[in-house]
């Protein structure tokens, strides 16, 4: 079956904390298997725009640089 990898963008907070761990807690938390995250991002602060809403669009284009 076709589909989309899931990803997550996480703010960098205290503590040192990998990437794949971070993965591997999220997958043995969430309900189902569709649900599950590949990949995760950890960046310093969300792009927002004027009224404060995340930016979605830039985090994908941000993500899509990387891979």
């Amino acid at each position: 079956m076709g589909g989309d990898a899931g990803a997550a963008a996480i703010l960098r907070g205290p503590g040192a904390v990998g990437v794949r761990g971070l993965v591997e807690w999220i997958n043995a938390r969430v309900a189902r298997k569709f649900q599950r995250v590949t990949d995760v991002m950890i960046v310093d602060d969300f792009p927002r725009n004027v009224a404060g809403k995340t930016l979605k669009r830039v985090l994908l284009g941000e993500h899509y640089k990387r891979a």
